[in-house]
């Protein structure tokens, strides 16, 4: 007969990684007579992955999650809505990473504008 003392759920502990990205090429930002492009997308610059290890997995592998994200003209994130989710928590993990994501702002004509993007977050899971 197993005797188990310690029956609280077990979650994943999740650590925060965070890092720069270099700047876009500004030959991606103009066209051929250096003007601006009628529309750019925003290009995130800092960003934030969350790992997790799980001490039951024996296999290692990767889990994206698909976030929303609307960034303003000032480059931060505004409204944030998770598309595609993994559950377990992670959800929010996901959500709470692209919270501290830094983004050069759209742009339409030369002139920032707020637009929203799809921005998928790693797990890693080791």
């Amino acid at each position: 007969m197993t005797h188990y003392t310690n029956r609280y759920p077990v979650y994943p502990e999740v650590l925060i990684t965070e890092r720069d990205l270099s700047p876009p090429d500004i030959a991606r930002l103009e066209d051929k007579h250096h003007n601006p492009l009628s529309y750019n997308e925003p290009l995130p610059i800092h960003t934030v992955d969350a790992d997790f290890s799980d001490p039951f997995a024996r296999h290692p592998y990767v889990q994206v999650a698909v976030v929303t994200v609307l960034v303003g003209v000032d480059g931060m994130p505004k409204e944030i809505r998770v598309t595609r989710g993994l559950g377990f928590g992670l959800d929010k993990k996901a959500a709470d990473a692209v919270w501290q994501y830094r983004f050069l702002p759209a742009t339409s004509k030369g002139r920032p504008e707020a637009a929203r993007r799809n921005v998928e977050v790693p797990f890693s899971l080791f």
